[in-house]
C-alpha cells in the first residue's frame, strides 16, 4: 500500500484514475491519496494545484473547498462532500455523487446515481440508468441508455432534449413554465405548464411522465397518436441516434484503454500490464452487455405495448360488429332497409423490431491491430477485445 500527502493552500485537484476511484472531502488543508501498490501512484504539486495519477484502485481525500477535476476513472467512481464544484470527463463504470454542489459530467459507461446535490447538474451521456430525482438538471441535451429519473429546472426561453432507451420521469422544479413535447411507447403528445416559455423534448422507448413540483397539472394537453398507432419510424430514428451515442461512448472506453497502454509503457512501472488490460476489457464488455440488455428489455416492452394495442383494436371492432348485428335485428338501419356491414377490424400494429447489433468499425479494428503489432497486447487479448466490441 502507498500513501501520498500534499499540504498547503490547495484550491484545485486533478485526478487521472485507471481503475476504481473514491473521492471524499474533509476539513483539512491537505490532499491524501492511497492505493494498493507502491508503484501505481504519482502525486505532484504546483502551487495550489495537485495532480494525481493512479494505475490501481485509489482512495483520495481532498479539502471540501477545493475544485475537483476528474479526467477519467476507468472503473467505478464515487464522490462525496465537495462544495466548490466537480467536473468529470469520463467514467467507465458506475458513478455515484453525494452531497456536492455544482456537478458537470460528460459521459458515464454504467449507471449514474446522485443525491443531496446543492447546485446545478449537467450530464451529457449515461450508458445505464440515471437516477437524479433531487437534482437541478440543466443543459441542452441528455442521452440515457436505460431509465432516467431527474428534476429539471428551466429558465424562460431555454430548451432541453432528453433521449432514453427506457422510461423517463421528469419533475419540473420551481414554478413550472414549459411546453413539453413527448414521444414514447404510448405515441406523441404535448403538455403545457404555465405560459410555456421553455421548450422540452422527451423521447424514450418506454413511458414518459412529466409533472410539476408544485403539483399543478398541465394545461391543454394535445395528443397526436392517430388512434392506436405508434410511430415506429420516428422512434427507430431516435434510437438510431442513441445507438450512435452509445457507439461513441464505447469508442471513448477503447481510447482510454489505448491511452493507458501507451502511458504505461512510458512510465515503465513494474505493474502487470495483462491484468490492467483485462480489467479495462471487462469494463468495456460489461458496459456493452448492459446497453444491449437495456435495448432488448425496452424493445420487448414496446412489442408488448403494440400487442395490447392490436388486441384493444380487435375488441373495439368486435363490439362494433355486435352493435351492428343488434341494430339489424331491430330494424334500425338508418336511411336504408339493408343491414349495415360490420366495421372492418384495423390491421394490427406491427411490433417494434430490436435494433441490429453493432459491428466493430474499421477504426476500432485498426487501433487493436496496432496495439497487437506494437506488442502492447497479445493475440488472445486482441481477439477478446474484438469479440467484446463486435
Amino acid at each position: 500500500m502507498k500513501t501520498e500527502t500534499r499540504t498547503g493552500d490547495i484550491s484545485e485537484v486533478v485526478i487521472d484514475a485507471r481503475a476504481d476511484l473514491m473521492v471524499g472531502g474533509h476539513d483539512k488543508d491537505e490532499v491524501t491519496a492511497v492505493t494498493d501498490s507502491d508503484d501505481q501512484l504519482t502525486v505532484t504539486q504546483n502551487g495550489s494545484r495537485v495532480v494525481i495519477v493512479s494505475l490501481g484502485d485509489c482512495t483520495v481525500h481532498v479539502p471540501v473547498w477545493a475544485q475537483l477535476f476528474i479526467e477519467r476513472a476507468n472503473g467505478d467512481c464515487s464522490i462525496r462532500s465537495i462544495t466548490s464544484g466537480v467536473k468529470i470527463r469520463a467514467v467507465g463504470g458506475d458513478l455515484s455523487v453525494i452531497d456536492c454542489d455544482e456537478v458537470s459530467v460528460d459521459s458515464v459507461g454504467g449507471d449514474f446515481n446522485s443525491s443531496d446535490l446543492k447546485g446545478q447538474l449537467q450530464v451529457r451521456a449515461v450508458g445505464g440508468d440515471l437516477n437524479a430525482s433531487e437534482a437541478h438538471f440543466s443543459g441542452a441535451s441528455l442521452n440515457v441508455g436505460g431509465d432516467a429519473t431527474l428534476g429539471l429546472e428551466m429558465d424562460e426561453g431555454q430548451s432541453a432534449s432528453i433521449n432514453a432507451g427506457g422510461d423517463v420521469k421528469v419533475e419540473l422544479l420551481g414554478e413550472a413554465n414549459a411546453r413539453v413535447s413527448i414521444m414514447d411507447s404510448n405515441g406523441r403528445r404535448r403538455q403545457v405548464f404555465g405560459a410555456g416559455s421553455a421548450n422540452i423534448n422527451v423521447r424514450c422507448g418506454g413511458e414518459a411522465v412529466v409533472v410539476a413540483e408544485d403539483g399543478d397539472a398541465s394545461e391543454g394537453e394535445e395528443r397526436q397518436q392517430g388512434g392506436f398507432g405508434f410511430n415506429s419510424g420516428e422512434f427507430e430514428a431516435t434510437m438510431g441516434e442513441f445507438e450512435r451515442n452509445l457507439a461513441e461512448m464505447e469508442r471513448n472506453i477503447e481510447q482510454m484503454a489505448k491511452q493507458f497502454s501507451e502511458r504505461f509503457s512510458n512510465i515503465g512501472a513494474g505493474v502487470n500490464m495483462d491484468m490492467k488490460l483485462q480489467k479495462a476489457q471487462l469494463k468495456a464488455e460489461a458496459a456493452a452487455r448492459k446497453a444491449e440488455a437495456n435495448m432488448q428489455r425496452h424493445a420487448a416492452k414496446i412489442e408488448e405495448h403494440a400487442r395490447r394495442q392490436a388486441e384493444r383494436a380487435a375488441r373495439h371492432a368486435e363490439r362494433a360488429a355486435r352493435h351492428a348485428e343488434r341494430a339489424a335485428r331491430r330494424g334500425e338501419y338508418g336511411f336504408t332497409d339493408a343491414p349495415q356491414r360490420p366495421a372492418t377490424p384495423p390491421a394490427p400494429v406491427q411490433p417494434f423490431a430490436p435494433p441490429p447489433q453493432r459491428s466493430v468499425t474499421d477504426e476500432e479494428r485498426m487501433v487493436i491491430l496496432r496495439m497487437l503489432q506494437e506488442k502492447k497486447i497479445t493475440s488472445e487479448q486482441a481477439d477478446q477485445l474484438l469479440a467484446a466490441l463486435g
